[in-house]
């Protein structure tokens, strides 16, 4: 018998699993019979290593094949994000939510029945960064008035190069937390959504932009994310009348089966307050014109309001967090007030039609002295500007943007309520930044050369001056207002 000692038995454990592990799935043994010559065609040339070499079997054409791979395309500089992605993939595995350790640092699948729903991929390292963004809200640094005539803007790495999405951008949102790191710029967190039924969270620094998180659903394509007033949480819209909710510090998801035992099909239009306090409110519309008014805090149903029409946009008054604003597809405004649950104003909206789009500008309670506004963006492309005022109603606009034809799909304000960028889905590179005080459209940016294809969503950031910008192709483009560093 022979005596193997530790070591040797060691070395052959290890030759075993190695053998394994490079053992093919398949082998055709014609490989070694193929003769294929490399120097005729003038697509194989480039697999020579000498102008001696001609002709090759099979399996060392497949060898040079790899190395050709390995060495021209996978090193190539601009692809060196993909060995980056690679290293810091997150091996996955699935954990019934009826597990004990709700804190485990391993991925959570939450169930209905006995069907996966939703998964959350994330690790150790990710959650407290998460953690550390909801805990931190550093204050942003001031600055003076940008200017009204030129827009200096820096193009940036794609927000979701390290992960792109399979189809439109529907939705993306940078989170209000954040601070500086030390450097020009300035470390947020990024959320993009579609119709891949995933949801993205992103760290973005402007230069590598890691993902955190990713969490996919199963049958439920995602229409509308938004992050929670407090920022510890997601509230997520799909095709049907279930509303996602994800808890940003534990790491899992519930679902609301159902508002208040209402019989409604589906939600849209969520909006949130954006003014902490102990019970923010959030907002979404349904059928028949109806917008229901829930508690952030124990999703309960706190009023109903009712208007005609269809649905099409709401948000939150900026200068009084107790006035919803709502508009349908008539060109009306409607201002409710939260406390009474009556009706303050209804007025037309300018030059439209049909208003597609509504957004408000950062809440100034402590700022009233600073400018706020209300824009629309109506069905025949016009972006009515109205001044915001805590206790008076709206007048006519104060600006008027006519540089579109086709309809306004988004709509986003700068924190600093001095910017505005607006777009249109239904034509390509249609996008333009507003200066508000003035009204102007910045004629320098975006130029014809300006690669933005169909422009789906839009977001600003609260640090830094970035400007995400979602397209059809499920790029999140990065840009930089160089004014705000």
């Amino acid at each position: 018998m022979k005596h193997i000692n530790i070591s040797e038995g060691d070395e052959i454990i290890k030759e075993h699993r190695t053998d394994e592990r490079n053992r093919k799935v398949w082998y055709d043994s014609d490989d070694e019979n193929i003769k294929i010559d490399i120097s005729k065609v003038p697509k194989y040339r480039k697999l020579r290593r000498s102008e001696n070499d001609k002709v090759l079997d099979g399996i060392k054409y497949m060898d040079r094949l790899k190395e050709f791979y390995s060495n021209r395309v996978v090193k190539t500089k601009g692809n060196n994000w993909v060995s980056k992605a690679r290293k810091r993939a997150i091996p996955t595995e699935e954990i019934s939510t009826s597990d004990s350790s709700e804190d485990s640092d391993n991925d959570k699948v939450q169930k209905l029945g006995q069907r996966n729903i939703a998964k959350v991929y994330s690790s150790k390292s990710s959650v407290g960064i998460i953690e550390r963004f909801i805990e931190r809200n550093g204050s942003s640094r001031t600055h003076t008035s940008i200017p009204s005539t030129n827009i200096d803007i820096r193009r940036l790495p794609n927000a979701n190069i390290q992960s792109p999405s399979n189809c439109v951008i529907r939705s993306l949102e940078f989170h209000q937390g954040g601070n500086y790191n030390g450097n020009q710029n300035a470390e947020t967190l990024l959320s993009v959504s579609g119709w891949d039924k995933t949801v993205k969270l992103f760290q973005i620094d402007g230069i590598d932009n890691p993902m955190l998180t990713s969490l996919h659903f199963e049958n439920f394509p995602i229409y509308e994310s938004k992050f929670s007033t407090n920022g510890d949480e997601m509230l997520i819209l799909g095709p049907n009348k279930r509303i996602g909710i994800y808890n940003m510090i534990r790491g899992s998801i519930d679902f609301l089966p159902g508002i208040a035992g209402r019989s409604d099909k589906r939600y849209w239009n969520l909006t949130v307050q954006n003014i902490r306090n102990t019970d923010p409110l959030f907002a979404l519309s349904t059928y028949n014109g109806n917008i229901l008014l829930l508690n952030q805090r124990n999703k309960q149903l706190v009023r109903v309001f009712k208007l005609n029409g269809d649905v099409t946009s709401l948000s939150f008054h900026p200068c009084n967090n107790n006035i919803l604003i709502s508009s349908n597809n008539q060109g009306e405004l409607y201002l409710w007030d939260i406390n009474t649950g009556r009706c303050k104003q209804r007025l037309i909206d300018y030059g439209s039609l049909s208003i597609t789009n509504l957004s408000t500008s950062n809440s100034l309670i402590d700022q009233s002295n600073l400018n706020s506004y209300i824009l629309t963006g109506s069905k025949s492309g016009y972006v009515n500007i109205y001044d915001a005022f805590p206790e008076k109603s709206l007048d006519i606009p104060k600006y008027s943007i006519d540089n579109f034809t086709t309809s306004i799909s988004s709509i986003a304000i700068h924190p600093s309520n001095e910017i505005a960028a607006i777009s249109s889905k239904w034509c390509k590179d249609s996008l333009k930044i507003i200066h508000l005080s003035t009204g102007t459209v910045y004629k320098n940016w975006p130029t014809t050369r300006t690669p933005l294809k169909y422009v789906s969503a839009l977001d600003f950031s609260k640090y830094s001056g970035y400007l995400a910008i979602g397209n059809d192709k499920g790029e999140v483009l990065l840009y930089q207002v160089c004014h705000y560093i």
